[in-house]
């Protein structure tokens, strides 16, 4: 009986520290970065749909490049996309652009190392704000003209 009880209880114990773990973006981003999204999107939506995670910049630029990936996937498969994927692309695109700023490239320089160049007057290698934007309006032009 002693036993059972004991067995019980560490069960119990166990399962509850595994029901409580919360998502991090910093557990789902490699997944995202090796494009395998088989298993990072389900994890980025519901790390999109906790409250307080929504205005995060990095997550809704990777949500929108993946949109806008599929997209020009389905585009050059001679599908047509539908409207309510190049609507939610733009809308993830536009949410970042809008939240990256300064402050955040600096405060999270690891997502960003896509937007790395070699400063012309300095010679180091640097992410600007100017940078990351002008990508994100260059898609969310292409989506556009397709439209």
């Amino acid at each position: 009986m002693l036993q059972k009880v004991l067995l019980l209880s560490v069960f119990i114990s166990f399962s509850s520290i595994t029901v409580g773990q919360k998502i991090k973006y910093k557990d789902v981003y490699p997944y995202l970065v090796e494009k395998n999204y088989v298993i990072g999107i389900p994890q980025l939506k519901k790390f999109l749909s906790i409250s307080g995670n929504e205005n995060e910049a990095n997550p809704n630029l990777q949500m929108g490049i993946w949109l806008h990936e599929r997209y020009i996937n389905a585009k050059s498969a001679n599908s047509t996309p539908s409207k309510e994927l190049s609507d939610s692309a733009v809308f993830y695109l536009e949410k970042a652009r809008g939240l990256i700023d300064e402050k955040e490239l600096k405060k999270n320089k690891q997502y960003y190392q896509d937007f790395v160049r070699r400063d012309l007057r300095s010679g180091k290698f640097l992410i600007k704000v100017s940078d990351v934007h002008l990508d994100i309006e260059n898609k969310i032009a292409a989506i556009k003209q397709e439209d």
